[in-house]
């Protein structure tokens, strides 16, 4: 008999996949989401992905304290389908641009009318992203940090205006990597003055 893997464990096949066999290029990872984009929000789901969710209810929680109304400028970094855009929304954001260096994923965003603006863009690892410094209140990526690496990460602080809200987000039990130098990265910034 022949087992068909359900989609929580194709979900998890992919993310091993990806870790075990190092799509760390650009063109790999756009290979892997051109496959992925139209099952991608059902095997996320059968996760139990509360990323988006709980990072729009960050932004939600610290906007009145940093003077953001709902109509304030959100860039959402490797925004793929637009989930963190439906999350958003459904607070009252949504003014909110995308970018993605997939253009599958933000297709499937565009049949959702998800973002204001729709950016196929790399961020990180050697790419400057085509946007002017200051230009976002908030700017926040939620499980892309495999795809940005540190440059990309002070990259989205250069966007964001001074005052503005910086969200990142991700599962760590993915992303363990990720996660270490991430907290390098705040570290240093936080010595530079960067970030608080």
């Amino acid at each position: 008999m022949v087992k068909i893997p359900n989609k929580e464990e194709t979900f998890r096949s992919r993310h091993q996949h990806y870790y075990e066999h190092g799509v760390n290029t650009l063109q790999a990872s756009n290979d892997l989401y051109e496959d992925w984009a139209k099952t991608y929000n059902e095997e996320v789901s059968s996760v139990n992905y509360t990323g988006p969710r709980l990072a729009s209810e960050y932004l939600d929680k610290h906007a009145k304290n940093l003077g953001l109304k709902s109509d304030c400028r959100i860039l959402d970094v490797e925004a793929g389908t637009g989930l963190c855009a439906i999350e958003l929304a459904n607070l009252g954001y949504t003014n909110s641009d995308g970018s993605d260096p997939s253009a599958p994923m933000l297709e499937e965003a565009k049949k959702i009318n998800a973002y204001k603006n729709y950016l196929c863009i790399p961020t990180g690892n050697g790419h400057k992203m085509p946007i002017a410094d200051n230009t976002y209140d908030v700017t926040l990526v939620v499980g892309g940090l495999p795809h940005i690496k540190e440059d990309g990460f002070e990259d989205m602080l250069r966007v964001t205006r001074p005052g503005g809200l910086f969200i990142c987000g991700g599962r760590t039990n993915y992303h363990t990597t990720d996660a270490l130098w991430l907290k390098a990265a705040q570290k240093r910034l936080k010595a530079e003055g960067k970030i608080e």
